[in-house]
């Protein structure tokens, strides 16, 4: 589903198409993604792989712009997996950087002036080595009418559960705990599935009036801000 898709069937369900209303809903849209990604980290959908070329005598590199955390780097071909050591080991070992070799070890090294997330290779390289690393993906918010999440889509809807869930709790009307019920128990099912591997689910909107028989606990309302 797109992104206008989830946040006007949103805004219909909950009886206010107002312009106002579109721009809360979408803003909760938003955090219900944050958070479902933030709960399902380990998730496929989250995960992706990319390379990078050394330079002799350069120790920092940039990854990819969407790269949230680095799980594990190897040297490509060599099946090599580098270790992951902290900066204070680095500065330990070699405060002043002076052995070049093949790395070994890498580091957390902040960001680039591009915002692109670094880290620090040890020792300093000195030649052209191929690295492979896998990296957790940053959730993007969407913007534009036509994004779509990165949520894999047979689970959009619990974006939609999350919205209502959120614009029932801002005018404290108990109806909030039926869509923060429906959208825990997906985020469930969503973990479930992953772990599984399963693709056998099939969802769809419920309507107003639907009730669950066996309610569960759900996020603290804290956890989302108005």
């Amino acid at each position: 589903m797109t992104f206008t898709e989830i946040y006007t069937a949103a805004a219909d369900q909950f009886g206010d198409t107002s312009a106002a209303m579109i721009v809360r809903i979408k803003r909760y849209i938003n955090w219900s993604q944050q958070d479902v990604c933030a709960r399902l980290d380990t998730g496929d959908f989250l995960y992706k792989a990319s390379t990078i070329a050394t330079v002799a005598a350069t120790k920092l590199y940039s990854l990819a712009s969407d790269a949230e955390k680095v799980m594990d780097i190897t040297i490509s071909g060599a099946k090599w997996l580098l270790d992951h050591v902290t900066r204070e080991d680095l500065d330990n070992l070699d405060p002043a950087r002076t052995a070049t070799g093949t790395p070994y070890y890498w580091t957390e090294a902040g960001r680039d002036a591009s915002g692109y997330l670094q880290i620090e290779l040890y020792p300093v390289p000195d030649a052209i080595v191929t690295l492979g690393y896998n990296y957790r993906k940053a959730s993007t918010d969407l913007s534009n009418d036509s994004d779509k999440s990165i949520i894999p889509a047979k689970y959009h809807k619990v974006l939609y559960l999350g919205a209502l869930a959120q614009c029932y709790d801002y005018d404290q009307d108990p109806s909030s705990i039926t869509y923060w019920t429906q959208y825990d128990n997906m985020v469930e099912t969503m973990r479930q599935d992953l772990m599984s591997g399963s693709e056998d689910n099939k969802t769809a909107f419920q309507p107003y009036g639907f009730r669950n028989t066996n309610p569960q606990a759900r996020l603290n309302p804290s956890h989302f801000r108005n």
